[in-house]
């Protein structure tokens, strides 16, 4: 039988929805036992295998270890701790960084790090310190980077590595590279003047500056695998708005959502291809994902459009993105659930930045689907 250029294209589109239609996949992470039903989800693993954050549980808030087999399970806190937080986690899921706030009057947060089933104050700060957190780790869990507090000087960025203290300036570390070479940050305190930073031991501190139209007030909020591309967000002539440095093109602007008047940058892939963040819809926030090809766009769009995702975020009102595995095909971020609870989800897509579903279409998605039941 003849089979024309249409009928083939509509089988292969065939073929295609259903080698695919199990690899993506969207879902809530849950919550902690106890307590009213609440999660956080802030970063994880390099494969998206782990993911950490903090959940409401009958101690409180409580840091959280993820995953696709035990779901999600409480890291408990330091003796002493009112409540704690997952920030960062290693790639085999051995070490989480986060912190932990001491059940006493007036305490500020102090850095904690979570490994063997047991968690612990992360302490090699200054005598004197009056708080710290750990903000990031490095891929195998023995760098890790956050900020610290002296009396009448402010927050300190540091980097520590082999039981060693560095105080890189004033402001705060959030990001690392997977080797724990390159860290990246904010010089300065908040409600002053503020700018994204790049710090290599060799180099020392690269201040990035803002973009253009911006004052003095840039943040670093993510970096590439290998430490080439940050991303974060800056004033601009615009307003608020994520940008996507490198050592070649300097900091560039992501952008806005249609509609939209601030956007911010959280995290990015290993190559520094795709950027994910938060961005404003009108008086709403929604999760965006940028890459050079289409530029930014709203998550929620590309997760239905693209991916088929529309039934199972029936309900659910995404609010950010706060990280994307090294692939790109994990994606994790927070917002409300149809229940009408704040709630950590997790998106897997198989491969971002396509249009698959829109493609389809052109070409008989409902055809195809019917060839495929």
């Amino acid at each position: 039988m003849r089979t024309t250029s249409f009928t083939a294209a509509v089988y292969l589109a065939c073929l295609s929805i259903c080698a695919t239609s199990s690899a993506q996949s969207f879902a809530g992470l849950g919550d902690l036992a106890g307590g009213s039903f609440e999660s956080f989800a802030g970063n994880l693993s390099s494969d998206g295998s782990f993911v950490t954050g903090v959940s409401t549980s009958t101690v409180g808030g409580e840091a959280f270890l993820w995953t696709q087999g035990t779901g999600m399970v409480g890291l408990g806190m330091p003796s002493g701790s009112a409540s704690s937080e997952g920030t960062a986690v290693s790639d085999d899921g051995g070490t989480v960084a986060g912190s932990h706030m001491p059940d006493v009057p007036f305490a500020n947060p102090r850095a904690m790090q979570w490994t063997s089933n047991s968690a612990a104050d992360f302490d090699p700060f200054p005598v004197g310190a009056l708080g710290s957190s750990a903000n990031d780790t490095s891929a195998n869990g023995a760098v890790i980077v956050g900020s610290y507090i002296v009396e009448l000087v402010g927050t300190m960025a540091y980097h520590w590595k082999n039981n060693v203290l560095t105080t890189i300036d004033g402001g705060g570390s959030t990001g690392l590279s997977a080797n724990g070479e390159v860290v990246v940050g904010v010089l300065g305190d908040v409600g002053s003047s503020t700018e994204a930073f790049r710090w290599t031991a060799g180099g020392g501190v690269v201040g990035l500056g803002e973009l253009p139209g911006g004052l003095t007030n840039s943040s670093a909020l993510g970096v590439s695998a290998d430490g080439q591309v940050v991303v974060g967000d800056s004033d601009s002539t615009l307003g608020l708005q994520a940008f996507r440095w490198t050592e070649a093109t300097n900091m560039v602007g992501l952008g806005f959502l249609t509609g939209g008047s601030f956007s911010s940058a959280t995290d990015t892939t290993a190559d520094g291809s795709i950027v994910v963040g938060i961005a404003s819809m009108g008086a709403d926030s929604d999760p965006f994902i940028w890459d050079d090809s289409n530029g930014i766009r709203n998550l929620v769009d590309v997760l239905t459009n693209d991916f088929g995702l529309g039934i199972a975020l029936t309900g659910w009102d995404l609010i950010e993105a706060t990280a994307i595995s090294d692939d790109g095909r994990v994606i994790i971020g927070n917002g409300i659930n149809p229940d009408g609870n704040f709630e950590g989800w997790i998106a897997r897509i198989p491969e971002p930045g396509t249009a698959l579903l829109g493609v389809l279409a052109s070409l008989g998605l409902q055809f195809a689907r019917r060839r495929c039941s």
